[in-house]
């Protein structure tokens, strides 16, 4: 009687220690995973940055964004004017840069709110503009990166979702 009870306080330490090294395997794959994906994220964002301000300096009437896709991110692109936002994300302002224009990774709530436009250098990528635009977009400062491709409409120094 006294060895059956062994055998099992020693088989259900191995499923223990099993079940441990299993659940930790998933949770390393798991955070590999996401950031392997947040990598590429930012890969695309930096690519529909760069075709947006080739697209502006050329004074094109529209443009089409087509990534990145909102998935677990809540993507977002602002158009920051130090003149006009008391706040710029410190990318842009270190850089000296009056007028640019970001895709953030996390969702901007307001373009007052320093903690919020932060979220573009932690979690986004920016560039300059040549010029200052305004957003058109019903009261809101920028447009969320959902239903893409999604095309802006240029015109007079205001850009609106068409």
């Amino acid at each position: 009687m006294n060895a059956r009870g062994f055998l099992l306080a020693e088989e259900t330490l191995k499923i223990i220690i099993a079940v441990i090294s299993i659940s930790f395997l998933v949770y390393f794959l798991a955070s590999l995973y996401v950031s392997n994906k947040d990598a590429k994220d930012l890969e695309l964002a930096t690519a529909s940055l760069q075709h947006l301000t080739e697209e502006l300096s050329k004074n094109v009437g529209k443009v089409e964004i087509y990534n990145p896709e909102s998935g677990l991110t809540n993507w977002q692109i602002a158009f920051f004017d130090s003149s006009r936002n008391e706040y710029i994300p410190d990318s842009c302002k270190n850089l000296g840069w009056d007028n640019c224009v970001c895709i953030c990774g996390v969702g901007i709530t307001s373009l007052s709110d320093k903690k919020s436009v932060s979220f573009c250098d932690s979690k986004g990528v920016c560039q300059k503009l040549d010029k200052s635009y305004e957003v058109v977009n019903n009261g809101d400062y920028s447009f969320k990166l959902n239903n893409l491709p999604m095309t802006l409409e240029i015109k007079e120094g205001k850009i609106t979702r068409k």
